[in-house]
């Protein structure tokens, strides 16, 4: 399906679950890398001494990806749920701040 005239994704198109594409905005590279160096770097080492740089930078990258792997189901939840409501998402892009289902149209209030 086509987004809306006026709706444009940026980034990258991975793939779709239960019916909704799954995108990565662009700035959502910059987050992972903050989120990687920052646990990598800054929490593990004192955390669990005693493990390369490398050991390190790893384990905040998985640590990383793991939070927007939770941000991901956050934002599939929502996106379900609203579904079943009858609100049409069918696109869920990840970016910097998170993630944002994005609606066909505003719902109709009754």
């Amino acid at each position: 399906m086509q987004p809306k005239a006026g709706h444009h994704t940026r980034g990258i198109k991975l793939f779709s679950i239960i019916g909704i594409r799954i995108n990565l905005d662009f700035t959502w590279f910059i987050a992972f890398a903050l989120f990687a160096w920052s646990l990598g770097l800054g929490y593990y080492p004192p955390s669990v001494p005693g493990l390369s740089q490398t050991s390190y930078l790893i384990m905040g990258a998985i640590s990383s990806l793991s939070i927007f792997i939770c941000v991901l189901l956050h934002e599939l939840a929502h996106s379900a749920v609203a579904n079943r409501l009858g609100l049409n998402i069918k696109e869920i892009t990840l970016f910097i701040f998170g993630g944002v289902a994005h609606l066909e149209e505003e719902p109709k209030r009754q």
